[in-house]
């Protein structure tokens, strides 16, 4: 049996910077990796030290104001001082996560359904756990679990091997995709290959540069127009998305937007499938999660559609091009 690599150490004063997976096309296949359902949420550290219970994003950002229900949940937990990893969602009547479900569900004052999948352990008492293998930080995150009594807070556990099978069962299931890990890998802040991210359809972030206003219902939303940050620090226009917005969304997010307005394309050029008397331009601020088929040989997006508003991300987060 390996020797552990827990140390001691005090409860640091905030969580780290959390981990983070790289895109990958195919599920690595062997005994030393494990694999998770790829929870459709926001990333969210917690820490508690007694009573004391803060949710922190993976951009540092405190959210416990927003999700105050899971606060009370953490707060029965025997374990005193402790950091966790997982994910904020809600489920569907399905049993999958949706991202646009969450979101409804977050903007209310109270909001109800709010789930925490919990994927890893980082500190309990007075014990660091980062520098351990996955599965000793499983075995302490189930210890930690093990006597919670409400549904709100759930174990997000692994499955080792057999990587493509359960690629392909979760595809069944309608899930986003899998998170595999290196089993010996310890957990450290930032992107790595110990993480990787398998989706069925592409998905990503884009900010959002503009919009149109609906032909067909007064005061909402008709389209947004989408860009991704180049290493240059210029955006490069990808398209538009139109579809994926429920009734709400289109008028909560076009008064968004329109309390965001400029006068000048904030784009090197103004694209040509845009009309100019048409295109509304907005501080490219706003970061939104896009599902599409694939990309055109231009670079504009195939298919798209809105899955949700992050949030939880800035500008400085998305993904560079070349």
């Amino acid at each position: 049996m390996a020797k552990s690599r827990v140390r001691r150490a005090k409860l640091p004063a905030a969580p780290p910077a959390p981990q983070l997976a790289l895109a990958a096309k195919q599920v690595p296949d062997g005994d030393d990796w494990g694999h998770e359902i790829k929870i459709d949420g926001y990333r969210m550290l917690c820490r508690r030290s007694g009573d004391d219970v803060r949710f922190i994003s993976r951009n540092g950002n405190d959210w416990t104001s927003k999700v105050q229900p899971l606060v009370e949940c953490i707060r029965r937990l025997t374990a005193d001082d402790l950091i966790v990893d997982g994910e904020v969602a809600v489920t569907g009547a399905d049993g999958v996560t949706d991202f646009q479900l969450l979101q409804n569900t977050i903007s209310k004052p109270k909001p109800v359904g709010l789930v925490y999948f919990i994927f890893d352990v980082l500190h309990v008492g007075d014990l660091d756990l980062k520098p351990a293998a996955l599965p000793e930080r499983k075995a302490a995150l189930k210890e930690i679990l093990r006597d919670c009594q409400t549904p709100a807070l759930q174990l997000s556990d692994c499955i080792v091997g057999s990587g493509p099978l359960i690629f392909e069962n979760a595809r069944a299931m309608g899930v986003e995709g899998v998170v595999s890990k290196r089993l010996s890998a310890p957990y450290r802040s930032g992107r790595s290959d110990a993480w990787l991210k398998i989706k069925y359809n592409q998905r990503d972030e884009f900010v959002v540069v503009g919009y149109t206003d609906s032909e067909s219902v007064d005061h909402a939303l008709g389209a947004m127009m989408l860009a991704q940050p180049l290493s240059d620090g210029d955006l490069k226009y990808v398209g538009r998305v139109g579809t994926g917005f429920s009734q709400a969304t289109l008028k909560t997010l076009r008064d968004r937007l329109e309390s965001n307005r400029i006068q000048a394309c904030p784009l090197p050029t103004v694209p040509k499938d845009i009309p100019a008397r048409d295109a509304k331009w907005v501080q490219p601020e706003l970061i939104v999660e896009i599902e599409f088929h694939k990309r055109s040989t231009e670079g504009t997006l195939r298919f798209p559609s809105f899955k949700g508003v992050r949030d939880d991300l800035n500008l400085a987060d998305l993904t560079q091009e070349a």
